[in-house]
């Protein structure tokens, strides 16, 4: 799963990166009864927010005017499914638009994500994802998190990404 698509580079990367896997192991995987995977992509396709949280009212990324509602308005949800197609059969992708605070409480509970990308940026955002997967349990066993924007807002860790994640751990322990 990716949260945060933007230009929709990393979607198709992930996208590739799911065909080769499936080309090489599908085998495996049917033996050990792992279902095929599938790409899901979460994005407003509105670029950034308005902040509304007052932790993101002062991280310097935003307080400063470089990230501010609309800027990272990039590929639309028929580009970016057209960008995945190019290496996966579209019943493989899933694209949910919306913003994250409306989208991820339509999150099933039961879905187990093996990799999760989090470009989510701000804080609020961030924490509108991760409180929803840890709530419904939706990491599998061995799952990879990756952060886009760790080291934004100067490497502090009282903002964004890394903020949301200390409180996420600390909540759902």
């Amino acid at each position: 799963a990716e949260f945060g698509t933007s230009s929709g580079r990393t979607a198709m990367t992930l996208a590739k990166g799911i065909a080769n896997y499936d080309e090489r192991y599908r085998t495996h995987s049917e033996k050990l009864g792992i279902a095929a995977r599938k790409l899901r992509l979460f994005d407003s396709f509105e670029g950034f927010p308005e902040a509304r949280d007052p932790i993101d009212k002062i991280a310097p990324q935003i307080s400063s005017g470089v990230w501010g509602p609309g800027v990272t308005k990039d590929a639309s949800p028929a580009v970016l499914l057209d960008m995945c197609t190019t290496y996966l059969e579209a019943s493989w992708i899933v694209v949910s638009p919306g913003w994250y605070r409306d989208t991820m409480p339509k999150l099933e509970p039961g879905v187990k994500f093996a990799m999760v990308h989090i470009d989510c940026d701000f804080y609020e955002s961030t924490m509108d994802v991760l409180d929803r997967l840890f709530t419904i349990d939706a990491l599998s066993d061995g799952c990879a998190v990756f952060f886009d924007d760790w080291y934004c807002n100067r490497g502090s860790l009282e903002f964004g990404e890394p903020k949301a994640w200390t409180d996420c751990i600390a909540k759902h322990r």
